[in-house]
């Protein structure tokens, strides 16, 4: 995990490797990487949400759906079938910003997301992104 200064002193590509490990959309990353020096770590929190919200839903999508898959064979069967219904149904994965609840509570979470038209599910998607990535990068960067 680097420093904010390391994180500076990356090569573009290295910048690049960096942010797109906080968020899968190609566009955020680069342009993070673009920005670069930042000052502080608030300042690239700043600069994520700006950019953020200047992706158009392409962007985002792409985001979205290469965000990980939550959990594994470990989830309950039930739980595991609705995530990919949910997959099958929006195009990307189910995306809740950490700390994720119990299982049972997540598949709640799930079923009630599933019954959500497109695009209201999308826009709450991209608002659970949004935090996951700013925890991705108070994760990483270390100061």
């Amino acid at each position: 995990m680097p420093t904010l200064d390391e994180l500076n002193a990356l090569p573009p590509d290295g910048a690049y490797k960096f942010f797109i490990s906080c968020c899968g959309s190609s566009r955020w990353a680069l342009s993070m990487a673009s920005c670069r020096p930042y000052w502080s770590v608030q300042v690239v929190f700043n600069a994520a949400d700006v950019i953020w919200q200047c992706l158009v839903d392409d962007d985002r999508r792409e985001a979205l759906q290469h965000r990980p898959a939550i959990g594994g064979e470990e989830l309950p069967h039930a739980l595991r079938e609705d995530l990919e219904y949910y997959r099958t149904k929006f195009g990307y994965e189910f995306s809740l910003a950490p700390p994720l609840p119990a299982n049972t509570e997540l598949e709640v979470t799930v079923r009630r997301r599933l019954e959500y038209p497109a695009r209201a599910e999308f826009e709450l998607a991209c608002g659970e992104e949004l935090a996951t990535l700013r925890g991705e990068i108070r994760r990483k960067v270390t100061g």
